[in-house]
């Protein structure tokens, strides 16, 4: 607990406003009354304390790291991203003779000057009798070699196959895995809606 102040006495002046320091011993010099911002250079150096330059120099490195924050990706970066993911995926599980679907590319308006991107493809299971919900559950598990994915949802029970729904925040970017055909893979994506450049 801080001593006693000794008598207040007259610092200096800030404009109108008076400023006052107290002193304690062995403590830093408090600013007992301050007016507004300081002028120039006309705050002695003796109050400057520690905890404001050290406040002053956090606030100053949070808004750095503001500043310098990941930029959110275009559609064209995030579309080659979900490309990427998804044939990654089939190549995770061992997927044959891979086809592409959908080859995306293109630019899907989706209001407010953003766009979106798809992508999607098939391919073959090396046991051709695996049922479908099988076959998303072997991605499933799969896609967490592959990039960070949430489950969101799952399909309603009469869905063929029990279609996942999976979402990716850091790279913008959703799949569906919708297998529907005993043996046969089958995943579609697209991206979130996006500046084109």
């Amino acid at each position: 607990m801080l001593s006693d102040p000794s008598p207040i006495r007259p610092a200096f002046r800030l404009g109108v406003f008076p400023v006052r320091l107290a002193h304690f011993p062995g403590e830093y010099e408090i600013v007992r009354s301050v007016g507004q911002c300081f002028e120039g250079d006309s705050m002695p150096r003796s109050a400057r304390s520690f905890p404001v330059r050290l406040g002053i120099t956090l606030m100053a490195t949070t808004l750095a790291l503001a500043a310098c924050g990941e930029r959110e990706p275009t559609a064209t970066e995030a579309g080659a991203t979900l490309k990427t993911h998804i044939l990654k995926l089939l190549k995770e599980v061992n997927a044959q003779n891979i086809q592409i679907t959908d080859p995306g590319g293109k630019d899907i308006p989706c209001g407010d000057d953003k766009f979106k991107r798809t992508f999607a493809a098939i391919g073959q299971d090396l046991a051709p009798e695996r049922t479908a919900s099988g076959l998303n559950e072997m991605m499933l598990s799969a896609l967490k070699r592959v990039a960070e994915y949430d489950l969101v949802s799952i399909g309603k029970p009469d869905d063929v196959g029990d279609p996942m729904e999976m979402v990716s925040k850091p790279s913008k970017t959703s799949l569906i895995l919708q297998s529907s055909i005993d043996g046969q893979y089958s995943v579609r994506g697209e991206t979130q809606c996006l500046n084109r450049l």
